[in-house]
């Protein structure tokens, strides 16, 4: 009996996740160098893999479904036969590698699970948050950290102007449009940031134009900031606390619904059009 016979056999007398587990934590180091040298019973190391890790991820141990997927599926991915197992050894590591936020890794086998006949509705919810987390993890700080620190400053300089000038309303009025200018350029560096992963597809023009739209009305909804102050400038505060409240509400809907629903649906277009090439 080879050393990867041994190991599935003993793995199907095992009838409890925690029995696959305890199992794993004490020979992982001789399983993963018995997985990384085999030049044989391919369909057998299939099994092996999946049980490791469905039963890791349904005791939700995701960062050992790493570990097995780095040491032990990675070597030998390409040796292992492309069948109905194999699909089911991919969901399994990309369910374990979304949940421990790989998502590099877990967007490549879910696309690579989109381009065979596998039920995509399995994965749907993680795909889409996947793809645009993955996007998200190169891009963050250019895109997020340092536009904010522009913000705040813009911020704390009309703050100290207004403190020492007695003209209110022309520094408030100096302040809201440097803001919107800003923000502007903000949401449209952002998007095409976002986006440049999918610079060739005939969409991505159309999305720009859409959310350049919705931008300009936020733009003339906070315009009205100056007819109202004239009729009637107790109407200031609140109308200077809307204006605020409409950027939070766009910022969320287009960070946290928009992009990554965007993300995902662009991702699974460009999935498919790979497989028909």
């Amino acid at each position: 009996m080879s050393r990867i016979d041994k190991i599935w056999t003993d793995l199907k007398d095992l009838t409890t996740d925690t029995q696959v587990l305890n199992y794993w934590e004490n020979r992982q180091s001789r399983i993963l160098e018995n997985l990384k040298t085999v030049n044989s019973d391919f369909d057998m190391v299939t099994d092996i893999i999946h049980r490791l890790a469905k039963s890791l991820n349904d005791r939700e141990k995701y960062s050992a479904v790493y570990y097995l997927y780095k040491a032990g599926y990675q070597p030998i991915e390409n040796k292992l036969t492309k069948t109905d197992q194999l699909n089911e050894v991919k969901y399994e590591l990309g369910r374990g590698l979304h949940h421990n936020r790989k998502y590099d890794h877990s967007k490549r086998l879910f696309n690579e699970l989109a381009n065979t006949d596998f039920d995509t509705s399995r994965i749907d919810g993680w795909w889409n948050q996947t793809a645009f987390e993955s996007t998200r993890e190169r891009i963050w700080f250019k895109t997020d950290v340092l536009p904010a620190i522009g913000r705040f400053a813009i911020m704390v300089a009309y703050i100290l102007i207004a403190i020492k000038t007695e003209d209110f309303l022309i520094s408030t009025t100096v302040f809201i449009v440097l803001f919107e200018l800003y923000e502007i350029w903000w949401y449209q560096f952002r998007v095409s940031s976002y986006l440049k992963e999918f610079e060739g597809f005939t969409e991505t023009a159309d999305i720009k134009k859409n959310i350049k739209k919705k931008i300009m009305i936020e733009l003339g909804i906070s315009l009205l900031f100056y007819p109202i102050y004239f009729l009637k400038q107790e109407w200031l505060l609140p109308l200077v606390l809307i204006i605020a409240v409409s950027f939070q509400v766009f910022h969320y809907g287009l960070n946290f619904y928009y992009l990554p629903k965007l993300i995902g649906e662009l991702n699974r277009k460009n999935t498919t059009r790979q497989q028909g090439v």
